[in-house]
């Protein structure tokens, strides 16, 4: 694995146009936060924006939240740059969150393997990116942006009451609710 540079961002962050466009390019419009209110919601909610290199060449980054109380850092996106994608620098940004978070249990949500969505090949691949890198995946899952997600963690098993409270001290708000897959309604 690569040994990778990390950046933690802020207002001054002199690459602030890069996570932008990667932003606008890896993320679907009604999943992602727009760019004038990242850094904004991310201090709102005490999280962090992290820019990824390898030596100068910006690969990536990520946007998470950590809770020493819980024990648990969530990952909300991870984006990798197009040229550079299944070159082994998501696993290595993976690898960097694992290493600055040791104790933690490592939560991301994945789109609901459903076999009947549009993109299943695409969730597929995503799913097992996360798998080889350790993430199990969990029953559990839970809706907003109107989708739904599957919660993947590392290591297992996930810890859903610590998650959920997790989440309403995050953003001082209820949680969305949390749900086992299987009743997922049939769209």
């Amino acid at each position: 694995m690569r040994k990778l540079h990390i950046v933690e961002v802020d207002e001054n962050f002199s690459d602030i146009q890069k996570i932008y466009d990667l932003n606008l390019e890896a993320f679907p419009e009604e999943e992602r936060i727009p760019n004038e209110k990242l850094l904004l919601i991310s201090k709102r909610s005490s999280g962090k924006v992290f820019a990824y290199y390898d030596k100068d060449v910006f690969v990536g980054f990520t946007i998470g939240s950590y809770s020493k109380e819980y024990s648990i850092y969530y990952v909300w996106f991870l984006a990798i740059e197009k040229g550079v994608r299944s070159l082994g620098y998501g696993s290595s940004i993976l690898d960097a969150v694992q290493e600055k978070f040791p104790q933690s249990q490592i939560v991301i949500e994945i789109e609901v393997l459903d076999p009947k969505s549009e993109n299943y090949e695409e969730r597929m691949r995503r799913f097992s990116f996360y798998e080889r890198n350790g993430f199990e995946k969990t029953e559990w899952g839970v809706s907003y942006f109107g989708a739904d997600f599957q919660i993947l963690s590392k290591p297992a098993p996930f810890r859903c009451d610590d998650y959920v409270k997790f989440w309403n001290s995050l953003w001082k708000t209820k949680a969305p609710e949390v749900y086992l897959l299987k009743s997922i309604p049939e769209k």
